[in-house]
């Protein structure tokens, strides 16, 4: 932030795929930047300078607060149940991840996947309510599938259990579109996002650089893994009795839902932040480090 005076941020949520990468990214412009976590240290192997930390609890004890900025990379409803708490913080601006799960699972098949969506929906509508209340500023920034670090709940369980059998088996129905996001270029869109003065929006959907088919980007994941495990397409049906079969003694096995979701079209029109927030996230170009789990003493940059 050249020219400007420092910004004073806590980042929640600092020791996931886009808050580690955050991290790095504010302390290089030369913020002040705090990480939260419950033991008020960086957690075991977190290497990285000019870093401060405070002992905190999104669902118990906190302490008190007071920065510019609020970044929040974590579970959305721990941010809701902090803010709505005796120790709010102050702060002038509050830049916080949600998901397009909010309405891409508010009818699912799953009740685990719709009670997602609605914990999601409350957690937003609670944010901006609060936010609203002080005076604060607020964007929420929504992503589709997010990969990059090893640390996502989508691609690297299925490049793992690739990795695992040396193959890949997938419905012949999954071509439902997507569009992969990389944690880096979430972790520079919030710290940007930050910096603007114009008047935004409160929320914005975010897909990646590319629309491509699920069988079409999980190929793309396969291939370039070392050694490249074979993707076996196989019917529909087949692939719903085997998930029966193997999902209990084999981890890594998708749910029903998920399964039907290969079929679904989850992409997003972003068109809004591309112009209000220059957004202009990479295409979907996968490397073997994305999809395995780093070493604790590493952060993504």
């Amino acid at each position: 932030m050249t020219g400007a005076a420092p910004m004073r941020a806590l980042v929640l949520g600092a020791s996931g795929q886009v808050g580690r990468t955050l991290l790095g990214e504010l302390a290089a412009s030369g913020n002040l930047v705090t990480g939260l976590s419950r033991a008020g240290r960086a957690p075991d192997g977190f290497v990285l300078p000019g870093i401060g930390w405070c002992a905190g609890d999104l669902f118990g004890a906190m302490p008190d607060i007071d920065v510019d900025v609020l970044f929040s990379a974590g579970p959305l409803d721990g941010l809701a149940h902090w803010l709505q708490g005796t120790r709010a913080p102050r702060c002038r601006f509050v830049v916080a991840l949600s998901s397009t799960s909010v309405a891409s699972k508010a009818a699912s098949s799953d009740p685990a996947e719709r009670a997602l969506a609605a914990r999601l929906q409350a957690a937003e509508d609670a944010v901006l309510r609060w936010c609203r209340a002080v005076g604060a500023r607020c964007v929420l920034l929504r992503p589709t599938l997010i990969y990059g670090v090893g640390l996502d709940r989508n691609l690297t369980p299925l490049a793992t259990l690739a990795r695992r059998l040396g193959f890949l088996v997938l419905p012949g129905a999954s071509r439902g579109l997507r569009q992969p996001v990389h944690a880096a270029d979430l972790a520079a869109l919030m710290a940007r996002v930050a910096t603007i003065d114009a008047k935004l929006a409160s929320c914005y959907d975010l897909g990646g650089g590319e629309r491509l088919a699920f069988r079409d980007m999980v190929a793309r994941m396969l291939a370039a893994l070392v050694p490249p495990p074979r993707l076996v397409v196989v019917p529909d049906a087949l692939f719903s009795t085997g998930c029966a079969l193997l999902r209990r003694p084999v981890a890594g096995i998708p749910s029903p839902a998920v399964v039907r979701r290969f079929a679904q079209d989850l992409g997003v029109d972003d068109g809004a932040a591309r112009r209000d927030l220059a957004w202009a996230p990479r295409a979907f170009q996968p490397e073997p480090s994305m999809f395995t789990r780093p070493p604790d003493q590493e952060i993504a940059r």
